[in-house]
């Protein structure tokens, strides 16, 4: 019986045991889901700050459509219908011929040439290296800060005219003035992606001189075919209509989304509905990988951030364990509170974190002790109160019944104290307060910001997972509403 009684002791000791571990590992993800939800909410704040999604799907849609990446705003051989620019440069009184020009013996002679083949065969190919010149022609003109007065601009947008009245610099001039390019002369200067971009239903997506940052697929692909009708209603029969886009794909410069626009029209294109669907699947397709650039890039900045975020709550993972580990207390409400968080109404995404949720958080983490750490160097740093000189070192040594027996209260008061030190950080004692407290934290500081960079759903997933195995498995009424979903 003695036996029996020793193993039973033992079994129960172990059970002890291997719940609170149990627990504190509980509060640890816990704290790691906290801490998600507050990555998330500042990762929100810079994604509204800095527009990223517009930017990213701006950034993703101009390689859809061929065009430059942002920053380089020059014009390209690809981005000119070369046919329609030589007959305008052929004309002496043109506003743009007068802006862009004057042209040497050479590009003359080319353009006589050109305009000389296309007289005599529509389908006439320019000769070598005449759409490189006139695009570097034309770049050399976006330097221009009086550009705007100088061309017709009869078909510029009062957006792109109010720009240019803020008289834009740099990067900024040569911007406004690819966009006053191509709204004046869309015949000859081609971007997709600017044309995309200046249509009325791309800018109901957003706010005035914003970029959306969602646009569905079927409204791409009905601004395409509408860019590509040149805003004409296309009319006939759905043989003669489709036959009027596969002409205006043909009439785009020789470029690789002229290429990619034929390629997906070439098979299983019979009707005007089969081509949107082909243009939704090729932008469906695109935005994929768009969406796998933003949330590389997210996850750069979830780094950084949950690196931030730890040091300012002072989120220690070996000081949290410890402060659970030792006081039964704290790990029972821990535990509690995330049985709760992880009930059917739970969100794992919400924006901010509760007040109970706060509360929790302040008790494991903080920097209360470390502050206490600073008031003592602090309080031995001031001779006046001591009346003697006292070393870093004999300070340290000192013991709590010494300091107690110290007939300055305020001495005393300033060694207990763990309030936040204010402007005194700023002090001389704050490099050997930084040095007597990081070290203690870094490892401890480095596995938390590791934890909250995976963000909230992942600790919410797995909380649920200890949380069942913590309980002895799913209840059985869980497992009935598990079947009744299926």
């Amino acid at each position: 019986m003695q036996y029996f009684g020793l193993r039973l002791n033992h079994w129960k000791g172990n059970a002890m045991f291997n719940s609170s571990v149990l627990d504190v590992a509980v509060g640890l993800i816990f704290v790691y889901l906290l801490l998600g939800v507050m990555c998330t909410t500042v990762n929100e704040w810079l994604a509204q700050i800095f527009d990223t999604r517009a930017a990213t799907l701006k950034e993703g849609i101009r390689r859809l459509l061929h065009a430059p990446p942002d920053g380089t705003y020059l014009i390209r051989p690809a981005d000119i219908n070369v046919a329609a620019l030589v007959k305008r440069f052929r004309q002496a009184d043109d506003k743009l011929t007068l802006a862009v020009g004057p042209f040497d013996g050479v590009l003359k002679s080319s353009l006589d040439q050109f305009k000389t083949a296309l007289a005599a065969s529509p389908d006439a190919q320019p000769p070598a290296g005449l759409a490189t010149t006139l695009a570097e022609k034309l770049s050399v003109a976006l330097s221009q800060p009086e550009l705007h007065q100088k061309i017709d601009d009869s078909k510029v947008t009062p957006e792109t005219k109010a720009e240019i009245a803020k008289q834009p610099k740099g990067n900024d001039l040569l911007r406004v003035n690819r966009a006053l390019l191509s709204e004046a002369y869309p015949d000859e200067i081609t971007s997709l992606s600017d044309a995309f971009y200046s249509h009325p239903l791309i800018k109901s997506l957003s706010k005035p001189g914003k970029h959306p940052s969602y646009v569905p697929s079927k409204t791409f692909a009905v601004t395409l075919l509408d860019i590509f009708a040149k805003g004409q209603a296309m009319t006939g029969t759905a043989e003669q209509r489709l036959a009027q886009i596969k002409a205006s794909i043909c009439s785009l410069p020789d470029s690789d989304v002229k290429k990619s626009l034929q390629a997906l029209l070439m098979n299983g294109c019979d009707s005007v509905e089969k081509v949107e669907e082909k243009l939704e699947g090729w932008f469906s397709d695109s935005m994929d990988r768009v969406s796998g650039w933003y949330k590389n890039r997210v996850q750069i900045w979830t780094v950084v951030i949950a690196s931030l975020v730890t040091i300012l709550v002072n989120a220690d993972t070996i000081q949290i364990a410890q402060k659970l580990m030792i006081n039964p207390a704290l790990r029972d409400k821990i535990a509690q509170e995330a049985k709760n968080a992880q009930g059917p109404s739970a969100d794992p995404t919400a924006p901010t974190l509760t007040a109970r949720q706060k509360a929790d958080l302040s008790s494991l983490t903080g920097w209360t002790d470390d502050f206490r750490i600073f008031h003592r160097l602090d309080a031995c740093a001031d001779q006046s109160l001591r009346g003697a000189s006292l070393s870093e070192a004999d300070c340290r040594s000192e013991s709590e019944r010494e300091v107690r027996a110290n007939p300055n209260q305020k001495f005393v008061d300033a060694w207990y104290s763990d309030t936040f030190p204010g402007m005194r950080l700023l002090s001389g004692l704050a490099l050997p307060w930084l040095w007597a407290v990081v070290p203690t934290h870094l490892v401890g500081w480095i596995l938390s910001a590791i934890a909250a960079s995976l963000g909230a759903p992942f600790w919410f997933d797995t909380l649920n997972k200890f949380m069942n195995v913590r309980a002895a498995g799913t209840s059985p009424t869980e497992k009935g509403s598990d079947k009744s979903k299926v």
